[in-house]
């Protein structure tokens, strides 16, 4: 039997995935900013901001997890 990472008893790959998925959702941030900076029609720019706050959201939620919080809430 495995011993639990943090607070929700995480696996060892469990923890690594949500590792990767948070960098994911890190990065995906970073490009969807970049592109709002640089697009000149204002719907697909509030999509690209919309879309920036949503993965920062859920970035701050994975990171809650891997800390063993509930950073970040329903």
């Amino acid at each position: 039997m495995s011993k639990g990472v943090g607070f929700l008893n995480l696996g060892y790959h469990e923890a690594l995935d949500l590792h990767e998925i948070l960098g994911l959702k890190t990065n995906c941030a970073a490009r969807s900013a970049t592109m709002a900076q640089q697009v000149m029609d204002q719907t697909l720019r509030s999509l690209l901001q919309k879309n920036v706050r949503a993965a920062s959201q859920h970035a701050q939620q994975l990171q809650g997890l891997l800390q063993g919080t509930t950073r970040g809430g329903r």
